[in-house]
């Protein structure tokens, strides 16, 4: 009985993945694998350290730019939202 009843009081929330840790994750392991790639290449190349320097520039360069357009789609989306609430 107070197994349901608990169950009734506190509504389960949905954690969903688009939240800003995991966003801010998601940017830090990128920008970490394409470091260590860079690093890898550079010392098999011998070019130490221009291309961890170009792979590490073009991965937060990647991170920004995806963060933008994501942005600006779910700021389209509530314009949308509010403009279609907004007329009823």
């Amino acid at each position: 009985m107070i197994k349901g009843f608990t169950r009734r009081l506190v509504p389960r929330q949905r954690i969903g993945g688009d939240d800003t840790l995991n966003r801010g994750v998601e940017i830090a392991v990128s920008v970490l694998i394409f470091t260590v790639v860079g690093l890898v290449v550079d010392a098999r190349a011998g070019t130490t350290p221009w291309t961890t320097i170009g792979l590490f520039l073009f991965s937060v360069a990647g991170s920004f730019v995806r963060l933008y357009y994501t942005y600006t789609a779910r700021m389209e989306i509530h314009e949308r939202e509010r403009r279609s609430g907004a007329r009823r």
